[in-house]
């Protein structure tokens, strides 16, 4: 096989991560929580498949609601997706996997895929890799779904359990056990015939063997799938999955679907593995409470990047904008307030009204009511800048006459 052409990362990222309230919301998703180091769970899952020379670029799949995010914590890990399918709702990981094969199926047939998911805390990457890249190789071989064990470091009642047989270059999964209520038992009996390891939830396997999987064990599942795909519109960046394929399925894991149904291998995993799919899991890996992240700012991401809302009352809001190399916000105006720029680091460009105005780290700008401006970043490097709106600040108090993206629909609110 080979690995540097074919071996596709498909990282799910549609997860509401209800489990990890108040640190996930709404308006937060699991994927996007930030680590200590700032770097969220998506972006670390994009920076350890950040390897040309073992991966392609990934496919992500996530929700349509989330569109810019998925973008924007991929940018920031330095990759390009290819593609983000984008669901129109929440619908467990069953269909994500078989959405993901159904459009490898029709763009790259050979493509043997990793499917990972975006809550996974591994260290060191080199050696995730080198273990991924040997799953590959003895999918492809046995022409079956390689999952990734890790050597349970204690007994836990809170991951899935997998018993394993010795066959040489890789292990036979033997039987499944989803949060045991006495994993101490099975721990005991390691050193036997069989072996108890952590299911890891990452698993490998051609494209083929999936689909063929899911149409023997999952079939309406399976359908649904190729039908989203087939259906499928471009738009911008992304694909957006047809949502009428979606109607009457019922949302379930892709281990209860198909996994726990079919023989499958296992290949052990010799890293620092930890699912944050907890509190109690995020507060013992971060050292972060998670009271914290009531008080922490939002990220906001657009499609030119994103901006965090540092304060605000009835006259005033403070922001801090990141706009993403080659990236400008869409020429507008408002009406009910003013605005300042002060520009923190990178160089931007301006157009206000008539006039080209270019702006370095210390400088600012002010833009008064009803005038044309815009926000572009024609660097290598982010553009950052403190923005402070007074008057009456209101994200709907936004009039646009071009964009690159085309959001120009007016949204200015009258006098």
């Amino acid at each position: 096989m080979r690995r540097e052409s074919q071996l596709t990362p498909v990282i799910l990222a549609g997860g509401e991560g209800r489990r990890l309230a108040p640190i996930t919301s709404p308006d937060r998703a699991k994927p996007f929580i930030p680590l200590p180091d700032g770097r969220s769970l998506l972006t670390k899952t994009c920076e350890r498949v950040n390897a040309p020379g073992i991966f392609a670029p990934p496919v992500i799949v996530g929700q349509e609601s989330a569109r810019f995010s998925l973008l924007n914590h991929a940018r920031d890990a330095g990759v390009t997706p290819q593609p983000i399918l984008l669901e129109p709702k929440v619908n467990n990981t069953a269909m994500a996997v078989a959405v993901a094969a159904a459009y490898a199926l029709q763009t790259n047939p050979d493509a043997v895929l990793a499917i990972l998911p975006a809550d996974h805390a591994i260290e060191p990457a080199e050696r995730w890799r080198d273990t991924v890249a040997r799953a590959a190789e003895a999918s492809v071989t046995a022409q079956k779904i390689c999952l990734l064990a890790v050597k349970p470091e204690h007994p836990s009642p809170e991951y899935g359990y997998m018993a394993l047989k010795n066959e040489g270059l890789w292990y036979r999964v033997e039987r499944f056990i989803e949060k045991p209520k006495e994993p101490e038992m099975l721990l005991a009996a390691n050193g036997g015939a069989l072996r108890w390891a952590w299911n890891a939830g990452q698993f490998v396997a051609p494209a083929r063997v999936f689909a063929e999987a899911f149409a023997v064990q999952a079939a309406a599942i399976w359908l649904a799938a190729q039908n989203a795909v087939v259906r499928a519109r471009s738009e911008w960046e992304f694909t957006l999955l047809d949502a009428g394929a979606y109607i009457g399925l019922e949302p379930i894991s892709f281990d209860r679907a198909v996994l726990e149904k079919i023989p499958s291998i296992a290949c052990t995993l010799e890293t620092s593995w930890r699912d944050l799919g907890t509190i109690a899991a995020w507060e013992s890996y971060t050292g972060m409470l998670a009271a914290a992240f009531t008080q922490s700012p939002l990220r906001n991401d657009r499609p030119w990047g994103y901006f965090e809302l540092i304060a605000r009352d009835a006259h005033r809001v403070e922001k801090q904008l990141v706009i993403y190399p080659g990236c400008r916000l869409s020429r507008q105006c408002h009406r009910l307030r003013s605005e300042q720029w002060e520009i923190i680091g990178g160089i931007a460009h301006i157009e206000l009204d008539d006039e080209q105005i270019i702006l370095q780290a210390g400088d600012t700008i002010t833009i008064s009511p009803y005038r044309w401006h815009r926000l572009a970043n024609k660097e290598e490097k982010l553009l950052i800048i403190n923005e402070v709106q007074w008057g009456a600040p209101d994200e709907n108090d936004i009039e646009r006459s071009d964009d690159d993206y085309g959001r120009l629909k007016y949204l200015i609110t009258v006098l």
